[in-house]
């Protein structure tokens, strides 16, 4: 029988994939301690309902191998299940589905060939734009989600499962059949079985090179045309407004999108920022005269 750490090594974990520990001082999610290489004997505890373990999707090379898309909240399950059926429209493997313990969903991809952050990148816009035009991108986080800077605490993703207490649930990987039930409440008050989550695992397939270079195509085919730049609905104002959609809108390049999410009072502030780090790779220096 395949144990639940030979599962997510095999579809998730870099060589000699190391973990990542919350800080014990800080209550904003952050990340600590380096664990070390992340072996069963290091995941065990939090298995068992210790502290979350988090691993760094980016290798030092600056590629991945890990994609995740996490929505925010338990009502976008629709739009999961949208992109969760067009994955496979692509003729891809279909990813994990997860529910985070917190509010919302996540999938996970697995490629067997690890791709540089930007063609990950590539690949997030493509699927956005072709499956989740009625969505506000602001409430996506897309792992990684920076290009271009090596182990940013952007580019760590807590392992599933794992106890959050925050909301005193656990996140899990379930039966894509099963994800509406969890549109409420996403995550399990019980202590999910192991076992189950290495079958559920054991079910998934990594994407092969060919194929998710074909379907990077096919997305980028599809999204040729030129970007064109939101307007904002009258009436809608601030972050609590729910604010106007940044879908229905084609975008050229990642650089474009970022520039749009930075200089939009809508997106949260954290969003904002993590966009403006992002657009530094893509500035242009102005040479000393």
């Amino acid at each position: 029988m395949s144990t639940l750490h030979s599962e997510l090594k095999r579809l998730y974990f870099l060589p000699d994939q190391h973990g990542y520990g919350p800080c014990c001082d800080l209550d904003d999610g952050s990340y600590g301690p380096d664990l070390g290489v992340l072996t069963p004997e290091v995941l065990a505890p939090s298995l068992a309902g210790g502290n979350r373990v988090a691993i760094n999707l980016v290798s030092s090379a600056g590629t991945v191998r890990t994609l995740a898309i996490c929505f925010e909240k338990g009502a976008d399950w629709e739009q999961v299940a949208k992109l969760y059926a067009g994955t496979q429209a692509m003729a891809l493997p279909a990813p994990a589905l997860a529910v985070s313990g917190i509010s919302g969903y996540q999938l996970w991809f697995s490629l067997v060939d690890p791709i540089p952050v930007v063609q990950a990148q590539q690949f997030f816009y493509g699927l956005s734009r072709q499956y989740l035009a009625d969505t506000d991108l602001c409430r996506l986080r897309c792992c990684p989600d920076i290009p271009g800077i090596d182990n940013s605490l952007s580019c760590l993703i807590d392992l599933v499962p794992a106890f959050q207490e925050a909301t005193q649930r656990w996140s899990a990987f379930i039966d894509p059949g099963l994800g509406s039930l969890f549109i409420d409440e996403p995550g399990l008050e019980m202590v999910p079985n192991m076992a189950g989550q290495a079958d559920i695992l054991a079910g998934v397939d990594s994407i092969k090179a060919g194929d998710f270079q074909r379907a990077l195509s096919r997305l980028q085919v599809a999204d040729s045309s030129d970007a064109q730049i939101p307007e904002r609905s009258s009436g809608m104002t601030g972050e609590g407004a729910g604010a106007h959609h940044m879908t229905g809108h084609q975008y050229r390049d990642p650089e474009s999108f970022l520039m749009v999410v930075m200089n939009d009072p809508a997106c949260h502030l954290t969003h904002r920022i993590e966009a403006a780090k992002a657009l530094l790779p893509y500035i242009k220096k102005t040479p000393n005269p």
